[in-house]
């Protein structure tokens, strides 16, 4: 979001700007935002799963802000969910041939195969949200798909896409999500980047 902040006024001024941030769009659920907590730094509170979602939940919240303010309605935003990729990350951490790489070897890698996007397949999918028109902005557009916002519109707002490079229709989470934590949120990020943009 530092990144993002401190580019607006190129990303403005170029008048067919992207803002794609990969992370977990489609995660969002109202109850999972611990709003007392945004940092998880309470007891237990951090995680693997509780550290993804409220990435994903406060990120698709901040998009949101930035791609309904007027002044940025020339720039395109999506956050996206890239699915399951197989990245290589299953074998990072072990020591090498410790019982964990070797478990994940035997046990995990032959059904990532099998569900899991590749580099290349997942490549191909970010390239089309980056020059597609169909989640707004110019470019050629696949007929009868249209990409929909978080407030249902064609344009004008924040995409959320899947692996599949679907519209994620979240409506009645984001309203929950928004009521509970979109100002709270704001603060937030506004407190952490704020000495840097």
């Amino acid at each position: 979001m530092c990144f993002l902040d401190n580019l607006l006024p190129q990303l403005r001024a170029s008048g067919r700007a992207r803002v794609i941030s990969v992370g977990g769009a489609g995660i969002e659920t109202a109850r999972w935002l611990n709003i007392d907590d945004l940092n998880l730094e309470r007891p237990g509170a951090y995680g693997a799963m509780a550290s993804q979602t409220h990435m994903a939940m406060m990120s698709t919240l901040t998009l949101e802000r930035y791609a309904e303010m007027p002044e940025n309605e020339s720039i395109t935003f999506i956050h996206n969910n890239p699915g399951i990729v197989r990245t290589g990350n299953l074998y990072r951490g072990f020591d090498e041939g410790s019982w964990g790489s070797w478990a994940a070897a035997i046990f995990m890698d032959p059904i990532l195969m099998i569900v899991a996007y590749t580099f290349e397949e997942s490549t191909e999918r970010h390239v089309y949200q980056v020059t597609s028109g169909t989640f707004g902005g110019e470019g050629p557009r696949v007929p009868g798909v249209t990409g929909i916002t978080t407030r249902g519109k064609e344009s004008g707002g924040l995409f959320l896409v899947s692996g599949k490079c679907d519209s994620v229709r979240n409506e009645w989470q984001l309203t929950k999500l928004r009521e509970r934590g979109a100002d709270v949120v704001a603060a937030k990020v506004k407190e952490i980047i704020g000495p840097y943009t």
